[in-house]
């Protein structure tokens, strides 16, 4: 498949905003292993199939991320391997691509409520390093941390309804999270990476809301000096988090301090 580059322009209180979407018409390694995930086995050239690295490609980032056959699930995460390939230049980007961005341990998991019943599902990444602990890294020229979200938008057919959100915000000078579309392969199984099996869609890499000099920044908290930040959300109930309710009745979670 090949997807051909279009620019969207919107216009609101004189900013121009463009970004990239895909339409879609067909034509005709190996590294180290890291702890507790899987090396990457490359791209099926054998089979019929958008598997073939000249087949597809794609003006988005590619995401691969690789379970050594162990599901995802809604906690705890389990480890995999995570491959990014982007040409910061502007060529398209392929299966078989030499221009990667990031490849390196993570941890993932489902994440949502709702939507863990939907198709399309939503996921949590943490960067690990050899040994599973949470390290930072830059994605896609994003500031680098270690806490991301794969955000498939499943109830929203325009994909865009959060991207819009968080970037009007950013435009006006006031922090949301910064995001990047991506196409998303996952690999559930032990098969080699294949467009039939694992493609699994578009989707918004999205920084994960958290307290820190490039994300939320507010000032850190310490038992003895609670003047500081806050970070706190409307959710669903969870039985591990506490919370409380304004005089209005609107329950509110904390996020930090915990």
């Amino acid at each position: 498949m090949h997807f051909h580059k279009k620019v969207i322009f919107l216009l609101l209180t004189g900013v121009i905003l463009s970004m990239p979407a895909s339409c879609v018409t067909k034509t005709n390694q190996q590294s180290k292993q890291p702890k507790g995930a899987t090396i990457f086995k490359g791209t099926d050239t054998n089979k019929g199939g958008l598997g073939h690295p000249e087949i597809f490609t794609s003006n988005l980032p590619i995401v691969i991320i690789d379970t050594s056959g162990k599901w995802i699930r809604d906690e705890p995460k389990i480890p995999a391997a995570m491959k990014i390939i982007y040409d910061k230049s502007g060529g398209r980007n392929s299966l078989s691509s030499q221009h990667i961005d990031f490849k390196g341990k993570i941890g993932i998991e489902l994440r949502g409520k709702t939507s863990l019943g939907f198709p399309k599902n939503q996921y949590g990444v943490e960067i690990q390093d050899d040994e599973g602990n949470d390290k930072d890294a830059s994605l896609l020229q994003l500031p680098a941390e270690s806490d991301w979200v794969l955000n498939g938008p499943y109830s929203d057919k325009t994909l865009m309804r959060n991207y819009l959100a968080y970037e009007f915000s950013n435009r006006i000078g006031r922090y949301a999270s910064r995001t990047k579309f991506v196409e998303l392969f996952l690999n559930e199984s032990s098969d080699t990476i294949t467009g039939d099996k694992h493609y699994v869609g578009v989707y918004l890499l999205i920084e994960k809301i958290k307290r820190g000099e490039d994300r939320v920044d507010i000032k850190p908290l310490k038992p003895a000096d609670i003047t500081g930040g806050y970070i706190l959300k409307i959710d669903k109930t969870d039985r591990y988090e506490t919370y409380f309710f304004t005089r209005t009745g609107t329950r509110l979670f904390h996020v930090y301090p915990k």
